[in-house]
């Protein structure tokens, strides 16, 4: 571990930079997260690559940060120890004294996703979903409802954002997280040329979430927070679906929709595994 005490040295000024400037963080194919937990993560995520680790003075004596400390050693990323009124200065967080990581993102961006989703896991598709907290609440939801890929359009909020990464609390070690580049409507017309199930829910679909056979592999479509799935996606769907509601709620928050019908298709195979 290297101490720094002064706000003028380079390191400590190019983080500075990097905090502000999220942009620049995506260029040079770095992402942030910051905690204890956050640490747990992406030493447990084989696909990452740290570069290098802030913490307070406070923490420096912690016996959780401690106890990571060996592993972090033996990879030999650099450790940088600030006043805490320096890592302050720098954090997203209050009350928090690190560790804040740097880390190399997964090669995420693909022109073409040949494989399709099988027993080992379903596909969560987010077009055009743009609130990075929404995008992270997603990808937690899906992890813990077993899907394996989340993948992501262009025009979504970036999934390696330090508020995604804050929403998803870890779940993107347990997600194969791409951004597909082609035509999405022509992907999925592939797709389901191949006889995979594309499901959409939209409150014009006549089929009730609790009427469906979710049992099969197959890809979840959610879409833009005020527009939905677009129409010509829609028209896609194999299985187009609507969660049941009172009287006079307009409807569901894109995540929480995506949980109730993730987690009705992991009741439905519980049921068939007893």
């Amino acid at each position: 571990m290297q101490d720094i005490v002064s706000k003028n040295n380079s390191s400590y000024k190019q983080l500075l930079k990097r905090m502000a400037q999220p942009r620049l963080l995506r260029k040079e194919g770095l992402a942030v997260v910051e905690g204890l937990h956050g640490l747990e993560m992406v030493l447990n995520w084989r696909q990452v690559q740290l570069q290098e680790v802030w913490i307070g003075q406070g923490l420096a004596c912690h016996p959780q940060w401690l106890s990571f400390l060996p592993q972090l050693q033996d990879i030999g990323v650099p450790i940088w120890v600030l006043p805490d009124h320096l890592y302050h200065s720098a954090s997203d967080l209050e009350n928090c004294l690190g560790p804040l990581l740097l880390f190399h993102t997964p090669k995420s961006v693909v022109d073409v996703i040949d494989a399709k989703p099988d027993s080992k896991g379903d596909w969560l598709l987010l077009d055009g979903v743009q609130d990075p907290g929404n995008v992270g609440v997603l990808m937690r939801t899906a992890a813990a409802a077993g899907v394996s890929r989340c993948i992501v359009t262009p025009d979504c909020a970036w999934p390696f954002s330090t508020k995604v990464m804050r929403a998803a609390m870890g779940s993107h070690s347990c997600l194969d997280i791409v951004t597909l580049n082609n035509d999405v409507v022509q992907w999925l017309s592939n797709l389901k040329s191949q006889g995979v199930a594309i499901r959409v829910s939209t409150l014009e679909a006549s089929s009730s979430l609790y009427h469906c056979d979710l049992s099969g592999p197959g890809v979840w479509v959610f879409g833009n927070e005020g527009q939905g799935v677009r129409a010509d996606v829609k028209l896609l769907a194999t299985q187009s679906i609507h969660i049941p509601q009172a009287v006079g709620v307009e409807s569901l928050n894109v995540a929480s929709a995506a949980a109730v019908c993730l987690f009705e298709q992991k009741r439905q195979r519980l049921v068939l595994s007893e």
